[in-house]
């Protein structure tokens, strides 16, 4: 049996995130070894080498956070802070680099000096417990990431969005939507919608989404060999290629394979609470 969880419950499982990697600030900057730098207030942007098959990892706790593919083999993230007035102290950005990649996030003051925020690689992990982000202290990051290098971001309050086509994808965000264009395997997390559009692909992906309360959609390519399978608690399961069925009071799959056999396999899940679980026909 399936458990039904509160928007409460899930927030507060958002307030402990953390960071993977760090080069250095030259756009031609060669991968730094495993350590920890703090950036600058004044320096907005960050840029390194990152290897293919490594991470950017980008977590927050309020701000959007976007995506685009980088022009070239360097990985970009630009950091817009927000202190509003009055605002007498804010975070500092730490950037950790270890062995899987980069990461990058804001640590700020603890509200309890006992317990000391930090910034650690990998979802869930470290602290990032503040009365700052309460007071509207912000930020946002647009993040440049380069063919073969995987993206994972993570934020409490703030959009996800954005266009990687050749790059793993793995979000999560809590008060806000996500809204992606994905062409490889993509992860993403949600409670205000979650949509994700496929790009044509030549090799075999796999799409996850875990949505509550709202909406999960995958907007599938014509010509796309694909096997889906969706599991609805409270809810909608509406597909392109089959009936609508109404879910109430209960835990209810449903699953269809389709496409040509003779292209790659897209595999997708699409596991909803209190919400629906779209499939359509991506725009031509």
């Amino acid at each position: 049996m399936r458990t039904r969880l509160s928007a409460a419950v899930v927030v507060s499982l958002a307030l402990c995130l953390s960071s993977v990697l760090a080069a250095g600030p030259d756009e031609k900057a060669p991968p730094n070894p495993p350590g920890r730098i703090e950036l600058p207030k004044d320096q907005g942007t960050w840029t390194g080498e990152i290897p293919a098959g490594k991470t950017i990892e980008v977590k927050s706790l309020v701000g959007p956070i976007r995506v685009e593919p980088a022009t070239g083999s360097a990985t970009t993230v630009e950091i817009r802070r927000i202190v509003p007035p009055g605002v007498a102290d804010d975070p500092v950005v730490h950037v950790v680099s270890h062995e899987k990649g980069v990461t990058i996030c804001p640590v700020y003051s603890p509200s309890d000096p006992e317990k000391p925020n930090e910034c650690v690689p990998g979802r869930g992990k470290g602290r990032m417990k503040s009365p700052l982000w309460e007071k509207g202290v912000t930020f946002e990051y647009v993040v440049h990431v380069p063919a073969g290098v995987n993206f994972a971001g993570e934020t409490a309050t703030g959009a996800i969005t954005g266009k990687l086509l050749e790059s793993d994808v793995d979000v999560k965000t809590f008060k806000s939507e996500i809204r992606l264009l994905t062409g490889r395997s993509t992860k993403a997390e949600g409670m205000r919608g979650v949509t994700v559009e496929l790009a044509p692909t030549t090799v075999e992906r796999r799409v996850e989404l875990k949505v509550y309360n709202s909406t999960g959609t995958v907007l599938i390519p014509r010509r796309t060999k694909y096997w889906y399978g969706v599991d609805v608690l409270n809810g909608q399961i509406r597909a392109a290629d089959g009936p609508k069925i109404e879910v109430a009071g209960q835990s209810r799959k449903a699953s269809k394979s389709g496409g040509p056999s003779t292209m790659p396999s897209t595999t997708i899940t699409i596991d909803t609470i209190n919400g629906d679980a779209v499939l359509d026909a991506a725009p031509d």
